[in-house]
């Protein structure tokens, strides 16, 4: 049966409640904020014309200061003028003072105005004239001319007369300003002391309003949110079989229970997920060992060739042509190992060939040295019988029937010669022939060689690549690249040994040609 639905109690909703609150709390806020203003704005004006009246009062005091020393700089002179003349520095600093005071003259009037009272400053353009013609102009003249005393007394009364009208205007201007200083002071400080008292009771005002309307509200939550916070701490430590109450409800405190509920869903649903990736772990787990094993067995099958390959080069390096790779490898390696069986099968082959027919050369070379040691005899003897048929000539006179027969035996002779010379040229043919053979089983052991030499590169290729396996294994492929490089090693020195042998074939090719040369 399903339960009946439960009606919610019409009432302000949170939001509601809380907007209440943020209106009285923005109503006060706004009443401070306009007293503020006023109050705010009452003080910085009068901060400001005190701030203003503060800096013109000191403008003036400067303005004293320069008036003083361009009344000390004109008194210094006229001690000073038995020298007939005004120091520069000291006509430098007359004209700067007297500069600075007609540069300040502008804003001690717009003061004067300020302060109600213009006429302050109605004599002060004239009398810092005065004073400036008088020690510029007249002071300067009467000394260059060296006059008398009574004439500097005269003029030392007008500079001090001037200068004290400048000093007294100065200072009733200063005195008036700081009267009127310490009048906006007061009045900034009437200003802020009300505007205290304001913001004090408006505050005081504020809390005696929002305060109850706040009580109330959170009395109207605190038991509900209290109910979640529990239920939230539950879920937390792990108590997902928790009932989550208050979904019923329609306000706020309603949908905050139906998130909670939501995020108990979510955690059961992580707690799946969480053993569902365990199991997956162990799995990924199970794979990686075996994938390690099977790099082991790879690892094992190729430390077992290298084996294999170190020895068959090493016994080939030491001469031995019968030398096989007769044990199974990994059939990854089992052609390189059929290569390396047919490249020695054709190797000691070659050699084979090589030695038989280096006999052949060693046996025609004998017969070679025989005939050509009998064509000598021959020849000597031939050439015996020719001085004989020359001496048979010389004795034509004697008889003609002898010098006939003489020259039939030399044409027997000369027939007898001639066929000699022609075996002999039929075993030189035949010691070319044999040389020319020698030369062909030069070019397959060339070739033979040459394969020999890519199978070593093959090798330290293949040495290489698995010494870059082995850096990607890390730690676990550290003894198998010791023996990739060993096998590298291994390649380079048969390779080296590839490189001697086809120099010494080279070395023998030559001289089989020098051979031929010589005996044709």
């Amino acid at each position: 049966m399903s339960s009946p639905s439960v009606i919610p109690k019409k009432s302000l909703s949170l939001a509601g409640r809380l907007y209440v609150v943020l209106f009285l709390a923005v109503g006060a806020f706004v009443v401070m904020a306009g007293i503020s203003w006023l109050q705010g704005g009452r003080v910085q004006h009068s901060m400001a014309t005190a701030e203003e009246l503060r800096g013109d009062i000191d403008h003036l005091g400067k303005m004293r200061l320069a008036n003083l020393e361009l009344i000390l700089a004109a008194m210094d002179s006229i001690v000073d003028r038995e020298e007939g003349v005004m120091q520069p520095e000291r006509l430098e600093g007359i004209a700067a003072s007297i500069e600075f005071l007609r540069g300040g003259e502008e804003d001690a009037a717009h003061l004067a105005e300020e302060l109600g009272d213009p006429s302050l400053m109605a004599t002060f353009a004239a009398d810092l004239g005065t004073v400036g013609q008088a020690i510029q102009v007249d002071l300067k003249r009467l000394i260059e001319r060296r006059a008398p005393v009574e004439a500097f007394s005269a003029i030392d009364d007008a500079i001090d007369a001037g200068g004290e009208h400048l000093t007294e205007t100065l200072a009733l201007l200063a005195e008036k300003a700081d009267v009127k200083l310490q009048v906006e002071l007061a009045d900034a400080q009437g200003a802020a002391t009300t505007w205290l008292w304001l913001q004090l009771g408006a505050a005081m005002l504020a809390l005696l309003i929002i305060a109850p309307v706040m009580l109330m509200v959170s009395r109207s939550i605190v038991q509900a949110i209290n109910s979640l916070r529990a239920t939230m701490v539950g879920l937390t430590e792990g108590r997902l079989d928790i009932a989550v109450e208050g979904q019923q409800r329609g306000d706020e405190i309603g949908a905050m229970a139906v998130a909670v509920e939501s995020f108990k869903q979510a955690a059961i649903d992580r707690k799946r997920l969480e053993a569902e990736a365990a199991a997956a772990r162990i799995d990924q787990e199970q794979a990686k060992q075996r994938q390690a094993a099977l790099d082991n067995a790879k690892a094992e099958d190729l430390r077992a060739f290298v084996g294999v390959v170190e020895v068959g080069f090493e016994r080939l390096s030491a001469g031995d042509l019968t030398v096989r790779m007769a044990e199974p490898v990994a059939a990854e390696f089992e052609p390189i190992r059929a290569k390396f069986n047919d490249s020695v099968a054709k190797l000691e082959d070659a050699i084979g060939n090589v030695v038989t027919s280096i006999g052949s050369i060693r046996s025609g070379l004998s017969e070679i040295n025989t005939a050509s040691n009998d064509l000598a005899q021959r020849t000597e003897q031939q050439a015996a019988n020719l001085e004989e048929t020359v001496a048979a000539l010389g004795e034509v006179t004697t008889a003609v029937n002898e010098t006939a027969e003489g020259a039939g035996k030399a044409q027997t002779a000369a027939s007898s010669a001639r066929g000699k010379a022609q075996k002999g040229g039929e075993i030189v043919g035949q010691a070319v022939a044999a040389m020319s053979q020698i030369e062909k089983s030069s070019e397959q052991i060339n070739q033979i060689i040459s394969v020999i030499d890519e199978i070593a590169f093959q090798t330290n290729l293949l040495a290489l690549n698995a010494g870059v396996e082995a850096a990607r294994a890390g730690e676990a492929g550290k003894g198998f690249a010791v023996v990739a490089q060993e096998v590298r090693g291994l390649a380079q020195r048969s390779a080296e040994a590839a490189k001697e042998i086809k120099t010494l074939i080279a070395t023998s090719r030559s001289q089989v040609e020098s051979g031929v040369e010589l005996v044709t």
